[in-house]
């Protein structure tokens, strides 16, 4: 759709970014909502969680795969034609998931939702840079920071329940007329493409930049399991740079590349781009974590680790409203320090719960959360794509998904290997302290001892269960001890953003 913003009514301008609003939602909805009832599909399957986690895998995959074309689809097809097409395949293959009859059929209808869902991603920010004018353009991706922010609220909350009470197959049914509804506000609401324009595609740079993607995640996938020094991974990573290498000389070469490097000669898109890897590493990394530590660690049922989340993902909503019109008006960067400091903060100060915190400590922590992504996100994407000509604005949202996906990815990567592994350097110093010759370890040795002899146990049975029950306690403490690691590391990962933010001050005097 080449049309210019300035020339958009503003009736036109609300029911399409009502579109753009409405697959975001989505998008957002439908990973949460299967994230939290990943167990209930790995019961009902009989597999174990290395299986279950291609449900999600192979669906982020089909949809990275997808973003590197936003420019030449949007081009071609036109962004209505693209928005149809992307909630068709998304609608189909949501009811298709939901009577999946295996594992693998799951997988299959994943991945091919996995198209669509990468579609609807990259064409929903390239339609916001279409709708608002660069002077507006904060406010415009306000909008669709809601969106995503009211999703990230709903999934978890109807993932619980639906876990806690209903079958899975539930999450894409409800889902589906959602989906369905999204297709035909599509064909009420969005004009028809004008000055469509269909050019050579690259089909040698999308099949090297696609195999790049797919090692790439393959390997921060499995790296985990099959060992970041096994041949497998390594293989994987070599092939990765490879391609990649070859994908940027090829592009370099082209006459119609498919990405164009015209984009990484603008600062404001590389500062953006950075910024937008970053915070996918503290995003889906805390989404990692926190239900982890809530459930594991306290206890905490699905649904009541959802209100937790929630509660941050709520006041998002508020401040993200606010932090659009603050980057139009002043610069992207000042709602950009600010988000990215309370971010990190909200990351430093979760690294300190352990098992004695309490529910409204948590709640309060995520305000800090809430607030951080509410100022970041607006301004973070409308400043990446502020000073961008509109031919290459298409082409920059989808490297901007990518960017984030592929953030989550290494995150959720990285801090699954440190958890493994911290666990079991805190539990080896922690248990070197618990040696018979300390006074305080034969101290608690005995009292438990004396607890269990007083209930009916054998005396050797009595101190058989009280060493369990200390080597259990040790064992949690080290699992806490990991957690904070791992928000440690997000914090520090999260402080780097702070560096390419402050390119983003001078954004709105120099476009």
């Amino acid at each position: 759709m080449q049309v210019r913003s300035e020339t958009l009514d503003i009736a036109y301008r609300k029911k399409a970014t009502l579109v753009v609003m409405l697959s975001s939602f989505l998008l957002v909805f439908h990973f949460t909502v299967i994230s939290v009832s990943f167990p209930q599909i790995q019961t009902a399957f009989g597999v174990d969680m290395e299986t279950i986690k291609w449900v999600l895998t192979a669906m982020l995959v089909s949809t990275s795969v997808l973003l590197p074309l936003a420019g030449w689809l949007g081009r071609a097809a036109g962004l209505r034609n693209m928005f149809f097409l992307g909630f068709l395949i998304y609608t189909i293959m949501t009811f298709l998931s939901g009577s999946a009859w295996s594992i693998n059929a799951l997988i299959i209808y994943m991945v091919i939702q996995g198209v669509g869902a990468g579609i609807l991603m990259s064409m929903a920010v390239a339609m916001v840079a279409i709708l608002y004018p660069a002077e507006e353009r904060g406010k415009g991706m306000a909008y669709w920071s809601i969106a995503n922010s009211l999703g990230g609220s709903v999934g978890p909350l109807l993932g619980g329940y639906v876990a806690d009470n209903f079958s899975w197959r539930l999450i894409f049914y409800i889902n589906t007329p959602l989906a369905l509804f999204g297709l035909v506000v599509c064909v009420l609401f969005l004009k028809k493409d004008v000055d469509r324009v269909v050019e050579k595609f690259d089909y040698v740079g999308f099949a090297l930049i696609s195999l790049a993607i797919v090692t790439l995640l393959l390997a921060l996938s499995e790296g985990r399991v099959e060992g970041w020094n096994s041949n497998y991974i390594l293989g994987l990573l070599t092939t990765f740079v490879i391609s990649f290498a070859a994908w940027i000389f090829v592009e370099m070469k082209a006459e119609r590349p498919l990405v164009e490097f015209a984009l990484f000669k603008d600062k404001f898109f590389v500062a953006g781009t950075i910024i937008t890897f970053i915070i996918g590493i503290s995003l889906y990394g805390t989404n990692f974590l926190m239900p982890l530590f809530m459930q594991k660690v306290l206890g905490y049922s699905v649904l009541r680790s959802a209100v937790i989340i929630v509660i941050g993902v709520m006041i998002s909503v508020f401040f993200g409203r606010m932090s659009g019109p603050i980057a139009d008006k002043y610069t992207p960067r000042l709602p950009l320090l600010i988000g990215i400091t309370l971010w990190a903060l909200f990351c430093y100060a979760f690294s300190f719960n352990d098992t004695r915190v309490s529910f409204t400590a948590l709640g309060l922590v995520m305000v800090l959360r809430g607030v951080g992504y509410g100022l970041s996100l607006p301004p973070m994407m409308s400043g990446a794509l502020t000073t961008l000509s509109a031919r290459l604005t298409t082409m920059a949202s989808g490297m901007l998904n990518l960017s984030f996906s592929l953030g989550g990815m290494f995150s959720i990567a990285v801090l699954g290997t440190l958890l493994d592994k911290q666990e079991l350097i805190h539990y080896a110093n922690y248990a070197s302290e618990q040696n018979y010759s300390s006074p305080a370890t034969m101290s608690a040795i005995s009292q438990l001892q004396s607890f269990f002899s007083s209930i009916g146990h054998a005396p050797a049975n009595a101190k058989g269960l009280a060493i369990s029950v200390l080597e259990g306690v040790v064992r949690r403490e080290a699992v806490v001890s990991a957690f904070q690691d791992g928000f440690i590391f997000i914090t520090l990962a999260t402080l780097i953003a702070l560096v390419p933010a402050v390119l983003m001050g001078k954004a709105r005097r120099e476009r």
